[in-house]
């Protein structure tokens, strides 16, 4: 269930929700080990998720035909 965006804030961003049934599909989920993770149905939470989500795409990129010159010398 939603929480009410009057009682979400900066104090409660980016709660992960642990449950044995899968929520709501709006959210981001994950399956693993038999539980279900996804984070709760806030704007604070969703945009938090969302900048970390970019946040790490940007800083992993994509690793494609890089050649990396090796030098042996003595």
């Amino acid at each position: 269930m939603p929480i009410e965006e009057a009682e979400a804030g900066a104090t409660a961003t980016l709660r992960i929700n642990v449950t044995d049934s899968p929520p709501d599909l709006r959210l981001p989920i994950i399956c693993y080990d038999g539980h279900y993770y996804s984070v709760n149905d806030t704007v604070w939470d969703r945009t938090t998720f969302l900048i970390l989500s970019i946040l790490f795409q940007t800083t992993i990129g994509r690793m494609e035909n890089v050649g990396i010159p090796i030098t042996i010398s003595k």
